[in-house]
């Protein structure tokens, strides 16, 4: 497609000048970030980079990033310097997002970065900091070749897209569908998260009776669905993110208000608000399951509620559990340079998080995570196991 052959061209550019943007006083902002970290009254900063409307105002992210913080230095901060963030909007554009990882690189105050939020900035983004030697955590992408590409300073706080379409494919297996269609993005999460959904779904004997993902017309739209009709599809598993599927699963439920849908974490983004009547009987996979009985997250659903008068959301807790985890690595180091951090959470084994114990893989995957699946029912999410 057009717009994939403008990613390449556009990712190939960044990768043609990076060696002549990123190596210009490299050694320079290295030795400049070695020599600030190892001043205790100096601030320590985390870069904050992704979509401004869904960090502040769609999700509760940027209050769990706050409220970590405002704990780590009630708490002494980093060996007594104070711990800061930087928060910026990258518009979700690759540009834009590039543009601010080369500025966190180039800021010697600026020891790790969380973020960001979409695959095509993410992947492209984790080599300027890996080549720059800045950690980089992500608290949403779980696009699984995040971490296979042998980095040191990359690391992933959330299941990955293997891991997800794997337990979804086993939840429709448990159902007892044989037949399923795949509605997908054309995006790298899109396709890797109905590849990992269909190669297990097929290893246990479920068909796929076809993919899809964008439509010419509403004409277009209906022939699918009838073919899919006519080899009997019993649910539908949407490989795609909100708001982007909205039109997708109105236009469906419309045709078809009994067929199943099935989703991964990309449709956690206000699904009911935004669906209606439409997000009816979905099942959808997250990270976060309140009605756990785990110790720390009642401590942490209390502490929120009080600071923000409100109930904690998946994304809270990964913007509280992530600032939380590189703090812990930095208060473990001699001098919290991002050489130092990433060894610490390598070493780091089954930390105490806010839903699970967390571990880190060679490849700086997360382990430890559960994924879980919850369904909508009278207009309101049901999680199927604690």
């Amino acid at each position: 497609m057009k717009g994939n052959k403008v990613f390449k061209l556009l990712v190939t550019i960044i990768f043609i000048l990076f060696p002549l943007t990123a190596c210009v006083g490299e050694g320079d902002v290295s030795a400049q970030r070695q020599a600030w970290v190892s001043d205790k009254s100096n601030q320590i900063l985390i870069g904050i980079p992704g979509p401004g409307d869904l960090m502040k105002n769609g999700t509760g992210f940027i209050d769990g990033v706050n409220l970590a913080v405002k704990e780590v230095n009630a708490q002494g901060g980093i060996g007594g310097r104070e711990l800061g963030v930087i928060v910026k909007d990258d518009e979700g554009s690759f540009m834009t997002g590039t543009t601010i990882a080369q500025s966190f690189v180039n800021n010697p105050k600026v020891v790790a970065v969380v973020g960001h939020w979409h695959s095509h900035i993410t992947i492209p983004a984790s080599t300027i900091y890996e080549k720059s030697g800045l950690v980089m955590l992500s608290p949403v992408v779980s696009n699984t070749n995040l971490t296979q590409r042998g980095y040191q300073f990359v690391f992933q706080n959330i299941p990955t897209d293997d891991e997800i379409g794997k337990q979804m494919a086993l939840f429709a297996k448990q159902q007892g569908y044989r037949h399923i269609a795949i509605y997908y993005a054309d995006t790298s999460y899109g396709r890797g998260l109905a590849n990992s959904f269909e190669d297990v779904a097929r290893r246990n004997n479920i068909s796929i009776v076809g993919r899809a993902s964008e439509f010419k017309d509403d004409n277009d739209f209906m022939r699918t669905i009838e073919k899919w009709k006519a080899l009997d599809y019993e649910a539908v598993f949407v490989a795609d993110s909100l708001p982007a599927a909205t039109d997708f699963i109105t236009k469906l439920k419309k045709i078809n208000p009994d067929i199943p849908i099935m989703g991964g974490d990309g449709l956690d983004f206000d699904f009911i608000e935004t669906l209606g009547a439409a997000a009816e009987g979905a099942v959808l996979a997250t990270s976060y399951n309140p009605d756990s009985e785990r110790p720390e997250l009642e401590q942490f659903k209390q502490k929120f509620m009080e600071e923000y008068g409100q109930k904690p959301d998946v994304w809270a807790i990964q913007g509280y559990d992530s600032i939380k985890l590189l703090a812990d690595a930095m208060n473990n180091t001699e001098t919290p340079t991002p050489e130092n951090i990433a060894q610490q959470l390598r070493a780091l084994k089954d930390w105490p998080g806010i839903i699970d114990d967390i571990s880190f893989n060679e490849n700086g995957a997360v382990e430890g995570k559960t994924v879980y699946k919850k369904m909508v029912r009278n207009g309101e999410f049901v999680y199927l196991e604690k």
